[in-house]
């Protein structure tokens, strides 16, 4: 039997390691794909799995009790995206009473669009902020965002991008139920996500922290 030389030993290790990382990627897309199932079968929250302690965020919008509203409404996270639906979606706020103070936008052109879309639709239009930290951000990212907005902002609206805006969603709202199920599943273009916080201050909201409210899809709307 011929000895291997070291360099063959090498280039043999190389192919293993290539061979291994991609069993690896198919087996974590396997083990992926059955804790969404699980998730959406048996309405599990971020608590239940054990990430109680890590903070979150949503897209487009983290919102809570604005000065002059009825005293008591709860601090709010709402989430949305979708430039076709964004005209419709944002009527369909003001006329439920989802109207940010403050509104932070991710500076993509698209989620800028967006916004300019919506904007119409509130009266008195909210404050916006552009920031490059929202392009493409975390589920932590975006909490990290929220936990640093100061105590007197009122209702807030956090405009960015999936996937990092769905695991926010979905990490920051406790419960179960058809409605917790259908949020964890997919958020598709142009929903909308509510979820109450109570008078918890910004920078102590965190993962299954709050009651979702609503869950509104632009298919919803139109068969309203």
């Amino acid at each position: 039997m011929t000895q291997k030389t070291y360099q063959q030993i090498l280039k043999q290790i190389e192919g293993l390691q290539a061979e291994a990382e991609k069993q690896r990627r198919a087996e974590v897309a396997d083990v992926i794909a059955k804790i969404r199932s699980a998730i959406v079968t048996y309405g599990l929250t971020a608590g239940d799995l054990g990430f109680g302690g890590t903070r979150s965020a949503a897209a487009k919008g983290a919102t809570r009790k604005k000065p002059g509203r009825k005293p008591g409404r709860p601090r709010k996270v709402a989430a949305a995206s979708g430039r076709k639906v964004a005209p419709m979606m944002a009527r369909w706020m003001a006329e439920n009473d989802v109207g940010p103070g403050l509104a932070l936008v991710s500076t993509a052109k698209r989620t800028r669009e967006t916004w300019s879309l919506m904007k119409p639709a509130f009266r008195p239009a909210p404050e916006v902020a552009f920031e490059d930290g929202l392009y493409l951000a975390s589920a932590e990212e975006l909490l990290d965002r929220i936990g640093r907005l100061p105590e007197a902002a009122g209702e807030v609206m956090v405009i960015g991008h999936n996937p990092g805006l769905h695991d926010l969603a979905v990490h920051l709202a406790a419960g179960h139920g058809i409605e917790h199920g259908r949020l964890a599943e997919k958020f598709p273009t142009g929903a909308l996500c509510t979820i109450d916080f109570g008078r918890r201050p910004w920078r102590h909201v965190e993962a299954g922290a709050g009651r979702l409210v609503r869950f509104v899809r632009p298919a919803d709307i139109h068969e309203g």
